[in-house]
Order: structure tokens, then sequence, then C-alpha cells
């Protein structure tokens, strides 16, 4: 699930730097975790309050990786300010984050004695299995989600996002779950689709192997590739193929075309090298008038520079064989 084109967008001005987070460091927010835990133990609501927003203001300021225990423990101390605002709900998601950063951890009986309902909150909030999004991470960076070093970030739960990079390290609490929009891929984020148009414009030669003779043909081709939901998309081909016939018994010669439309679906994956596949409704002009026909067509397209090479091999049925291969510049995608 990570592409080369997941770079990281917009991270410099998220980056923690010393002239706007000059006070604020890790070790802050782990004195936030050690204090709400000792106020909550003495039954001190106001304090928990205070720890919880102090570790807020902090944590977007962390210019560091956070440790696992460290992860657990801030999503322990929201889980214990979201029960004294009564919020037992809320409370039971950030215990769930604090158990998948900190799977081992058990919460001290000075802190959550037997019977209290966060406790069994805590016992029943094992980590559930749910959907994930990817978060993107800059060349030669790292993405770690919850202390851990993954690719993808869970949704419905709170989550601590941090991306190291040679530019700093970048802390974003999600309360909510997943990612912020600028770490999301671009198909999952709203802020652009995830595939664009793909227009090539090239040349194709192609065989047809009739009971009579055999005719190789060779023209210009454009395909049109234009997404409908996820990978799949719908597919035009326009091709004029030409042809030339040597004069004999019966025949003058000269340059013969067999102009061609193919209508279908293909799927195409994501990508820097982009390979494609589908089928199509084949619809082409000969001598005799319009033949229906079907098509499967398969390809790749390759980064060139702001363009892409477009290969493909493509394979008919028109009452005989029809075989083609093609090669272009494409554009979009």
């Amino acid at each position: 699930m990570s592409p080369a084109f997941f770079l990281l967008l917009g991270l410099q001005g998220a980056i923690a730097s010393p002239a706007n987070c000059a006070q604020s460091t890790r070790a802050e927010v782990v004195a936030a975790v050690v204090d709400a835990e000792r106020a909550f133990g003495e039954a001190r609501p106001l304090r928990i309050t205070g720890a919880a927003e102090r570790a807020r203001v902090a944590l977007p300021c962390v210019g560091a990786r956070m440790l696992p225990e460290e992860v657990g423990g801030t999503m322990r101390l929201f889980a214990y300010d979201a029960f004294v605002q009564r919020d037992l709900p809320k409370a039971r998601l950030w215990l769930e984050a604090s158990r998948v950063a900190e799977p081992s951890y058990s919460i001290p009986l000075t802190v959550l004695p037997e019977g209290h309902p966060l406790r069994l909150a805590f016992d029943e909030a094992a980590p559930k299995d749910r959907e994930r999004v990817v978060v993107r991470a800059p060349k030669g960076g790292t993405v770690w989600v919850d202390g851990h070093q993954v690719d993808d970030v869970a949704l419905g739960r709170p989550s601590l996002v941090q991306v190291v990079s040679g530019q700093g390290v970048y802390t974003g609490l999600q309360p909510d779950g997943g990612a912020p929009d600028d770490l999301l891929p671009a198909e999952a984020s709203g802020s652009s689709p995830a595939f664009k148009p793909v227009l090539a414009v090239g040349v194709s030669g192609s065989l047809l192997a009739a009971e009579d003779v055999s005719r190789v043909y060779a023209g210009p081709q454009v395909r049109a590739h234009v997404p409908l939901w996820g990978v799949l998309h719908a597919e035009a081909v326009l091709g004029l193929p030409l042809t030339v016939g040597a004069a004999g018994a019966g025949s003058t010669g000269g340059v013969y075309g067999l102009p061609s439309v193919q209508v279908g679906l293909v799927g195409r994956a994501r990508g820097e090298v982009v390979p494609w596949g589908g089928a199509d409704l084949l619809v082409l002009l000969d001598d005799d008038g319009p033949v229906l026909g079907g098509a499967v067509a398969a390809g790749v397209d390759v980064p060139l520079g702001a363009i892409r090479l477009a290969p493909e091999l493509r394979a008919s049925w028109v009452g005989s064989p029809l075989v083609g291969v093609g090669v272009g510049v494409a554009f979009g995608g």
C-alpha cells in the first residue's frame, strides 16, 4: 500500500522548530503523564485536566521520536481526562490506543484500584481490527504510529503519528483517528482524486489472420482512460490502422484502412509505473461494413520525464484473430 508517489507535501510547516517550540520537549509530555497518574490516584480531577492540556500543547512541538511506553502513557493520560469529563466511551478509545502502543502494560492499583470502572474499561479495551489508511513519508524518512514503525494508521480511535526525516520530526495527535490531511495519500484525502484521466497518443501495428489471407496493419492510435470508481476506469480507443494491398487479379492494389473503435473497462494500478489491463467491445469498419468483436488489452505507463512511455498489447476477435502491439506517450494520470 506505499507507492513512490506518496511524497510528503507541506511537512516543513508542520515540523517543530526551535523558534516556535523552544520550551516543549518529550520530557514535558512524560511529566504531564506522571502528574496525571498521581492526580488520578489522589482523586484530583482539575490536576488531571491541567496535565492533559499541557500535553496537548506540548505534543506538536516534540522534536524527537516518542517510545511506545511514552505514547502509551500519553494515551492513558487522555483517557483519565475523558473519564473525569464523564465521557467513558471516549476514555475506552484512548485506552484501546494505549494498549496498541504498549500491549504488555498493566495499570498499577495505586492509580486504578480493583473494581474501578476505568480499570474494567482498560481490561475490555483490547485493540480492534480497524480500517486503516496509509501515511506517506518523505524520501528517506520513516513513519511511526503509536510508537511503532508502520506505514498506516487506524480509523475510529485516537492515534499519535510521527514522521521522522532529515528536516526533523513531525508529531501529530489525532483524537479521532486517521492522519492529518497533509500526511495522507492523494486518494485518501479530500483535496484531490485518486486518479486523473489519462490520454495516450501513439502508433500501433496489427496482424489480422483471416482464413483466406493475413494482413499487417499499422497506423495512429489514441487511447483515453477515465476514472470511474477505485482502480476501475472507462477506456476508449480510436485507431486507424492502414495496410497496402498488392495489385493482382481483380485488384488494383492501394492503401486500405481498418478504422476501429474500442470501448470498455480497465483496471489501473497505483504507483509511478502503472500497469493496467481490461476488456473492450470492438467495432471496426472493413470493406463489407461494420464488424463487432471483443478485445482484451494490457499495458504499462512508465515515467519518462513530464510524460509517460505507454506500450500496450491487444488481442481481439472479429471473426478472425487480430493481434496488435502499440506504443505511445501518455499524459495525465
